[in-house]
């Protein structure tokens, strides 16, 4: 399993491909295996990089302070690592809040951003939802806690057409959980994001990407975020929930691609 040491810590990634390079960065549980369906797509025309979070799957996981910017700053360790100068980077969720930091405080090291299901700064329902997630993690533990952030990341349609996967993702998910004060730690960073004051600033060709029926990040918190950066192209996915580009990778997938080859 390939590792390098970024910051103090060691990061697992995997890449396919060649050409461009994409960095793929997942959402909250941190783990390359989200982007499982897009890999095989892209890695076609593209180097394609995923990666563990620090404090996630097999990358190192210390108990400390989490932040996107933290985070942020491991992306560009990765990339310097992998002797990447620039790279186009897609994000989802926690993964698209630490793109935004790097299109605002590593602008030179983008190519693109692609922001899916995210957010520039909590409002009150995404505040109350990821502290009644914490409280589930620090009460009844870390598989009650996946199972339960199904409902919002997954979505009634992945229950309805994808259970099979669905559960075998999360038993991924579970097998490969960091310590729960990690994991709270990191729910942390993610109340802790604000960005939105600053938006305005990013010039690298964005898309965001939001789906009608998230509800963890409703999409209004993503069309904040387009209507900030200047051009920004907003996508809508019609369902799919929080994790759309799982549930409807080819929709998905196109619409990357699309984004990829008009600014390319």
């Amino acid at each position: 399993m390939p590792k390098v040491t970024v910051g103090g810590v060691r990061l697992h990634y995997e890449e396919r491909g060649g050409g461009t390079p994409i960095v793929f960065i997942p959402g909250l549980i941190g783990l390359g295996v989200q982007w499982s369906l897009q890999v095989e797509h892209f890695a076609r025309e593209y180097r394609v990089i995923t990666f563990d979070h620090r404090g996630a799957g097999q990358s190192d996981r210390p108990v400390q302070e989490y932040s996107t910017a933290l985070l942020a700053r491991d992306v560009v360790g990765l990339l310097n690592a992998l002797g990447i100068l620039r790279a186009h980077v897609v994000g989802a969720s926690t993964g698209g809040a630490i793109g935004q930091v790097l299109g605002l405080d590593h602008a030179d090291r983008i190519l693109s951003l692609t922001l899916i299901s995210t957010w520039a700064r909590p409002d009150a329902y995404f505040r109350r939802l990821q502290e009644m997630r914490k409280e589930v993690l620090l009460g009844l533990g870390i598989t009650a806690y996946i199972r339960l952030s199904s409902l919002w990341t997954a979505g009634p349609t992945q229950f309805r057409d994808m259970q099979e996967q669905l559960e075998a993702y999360e038993a991924e998910q579970v097998r490969q959980a960091a310590p729960v004060e990690v994991m709270a730690a990191r729910i942390d960073a993610t109340l802790g994001h604000d960005r939105l004051a600053d938006l305005g600033r990013i010039a690298a060709p964005t898309m965001v990407v939001v789906a009608e029926d998230d509800t963890l990040v409703p999409p209004h918190l993503g069309e904040q975020i387009a209507a900030a950066i200047p051009g920004a192209r907003l996508a809508r996915m019609k369902e799919g929930g929080h994790n759309c580009y799982r549930k409807d990778p080819a929709t998905f997938n196109r619409l990357l691609g699309e984004f990829l080859g008009d600014i390319s």
